[in-house]
């Protein structure tokens, strides 16, 4: 299952990262492309416009160990490309810094953000800018790996030439923003340091306009972190790496995972429950919905029936559905305050509160159940 509904729009403060040897293109600071798409992409620094055939042989896997170089990949099987960060614009603060942990680690937090969130990433190649995707073929690997701790969660995302604008280099005409709903994995931090291992088969997009045939391992752009808005995320980051399976040996985490695998630790599934007071007219109901290959989801909907309406009635049915990390109650109670209740009492209509499934977009805080 997939969250109903993605916000509608994305435009976004796009900021430019002070990269070594590297200047920011001029229009990192406008949000929209000229052909009013929506941009989620940041400025680049680029060393050229030319994107030479560029192909890993497999024997260096390092991306970066932040041990050398600031603000720049490591320079291997002719990667070398730059690192960068954007936000939603919303006034929040994301502060990325390389420090001394166990070792040289990325040192990434983020706060305040109150949109999508914020994130922050490095493209392959130095010839990457803004306007001018350049691919990399990273097909002689299986995926990639990282050690990571911190507080929070985090999208593991790559972004290929098949998922970016013509506008900023790539081939993807799809509508609107659908084109940046790219590969990924969801990834949730420890306080403790854990190895991530992630094979290029588990990246599938969220579910909102992305090309559900699979990450193309030859067409890399750039590997991001995204983090979401509302929450205190901090992030420790080592060894970041490309890495080959053993011959025979199976593929783990890969393909869509069911609903309920993904949701954030913490968060509330109680359909039974609901946080707004029920009475005769607003009332709350349960279903059994069967998948094919995830079993029985218990399903969940508020409905206000006016009392003035006879028991089997013809009266028109209103659906509404609410946004991500929202639930049915907030539609009800805070989107609309009661509003189409009144509206249907006065002309004689039901309406329904869907609520999405549980899954990826559910909020983590347990105050807030069935988002």
């Amino acid at each position: 299952m997939k969250t109903i509904l993605r916000p509608l729009c994305r435009l976004i403060l796009l900021t430019c990262t002070t990269m070594l040897l590297a200047v920011c293109s001029p229009k990192g600071a406008q949000a929209p492309g000229n052909d009013g798409q929506a941009a989620t992409e940041p400025a680049i620094a680029s060393g050229g416009a030319q994107c030479p055939p560029v192909r890993a042989a497999g024997t260096s896997g390092t991306i970066d160990d932040f041990e050398t170089d600031p603000g720049r990949i490591v320079n291997s099987e002719g990667r070398g490309g730059y690192w960068f960060s954007y936000d939603d614009g919303t006034g929040g603060k994301l502060v990325k810094e390389e420090i001394s942990d166990r070792s040289r680690v990325l040192h990434v937090k983020s706060s305040g953000f109150t949109n999508w969130g914020a994130g922050f990433g490095a493209s392959f190649l130095p010839t990457t800018s803004l306007a001018h995707a350049c691919a990399y073929d990273a097909s002689a690997y299986s995926g990639i790996r990282f050690h990571a701790r911190g507080r929070g969660r985090m999208r593991l995302v790559f972004s290929g030439l098949a998922n970016t604008p013509p506008s900023r280099g790539g081939r993807c005409t799809r509508p609107g923003d659908t084109c940046y709903d790219r590969p990924g994995v969801w990834v949730d931090l420890t306080e403790q340091w854990q190895t991530v291992e992630q094979p290029f088969c588990a990246f599938i997009p969220e579910g909102w306009g992305g090309d559900h045939s699979g990450l193309d391992a030859s067409d890399l752009v750039t590997v991001q972190f995204q983090m979401q808005a509302r929450q205190n995320f901090e992030l420790w980051l080592d060894d970041l790496a490309f890495f080959t399976m053993e011959k025979g040996a199976t593929a783990v985490n890969c393909g869509r995972k069911c609903p309920l695998a993904e949701v954030p630790p913490g968060a509330n599934i109680d359909p039974s429950f609901s946080t707004v007071t029920l009475t005769e007219e607003l009332t709350l109901h349960t279903l059994q919905q069967s998948t094919k290959s995830c079993g029985d989801l218990t399903r969940r909907y508020l409905s206000f029936v006016p009392k003035h309406l006879e028991r089997s009635t013809s009266a028109p049915v209103l659906l509404v559905l609410h946004g991500s990390e929202a639930n049915a109650e907030s539609m009800q109670q805070y989107q609309t305050r009661g509003r189409f209740d009144q509206l249907a009492t006065r002309d004689g209509f039901v309406v329904v509160y869907g609520n999405a499934a549980p899954g990826a977009h559910m909020d983590a805080s347990p105050a807030f159940p069935n988002t």
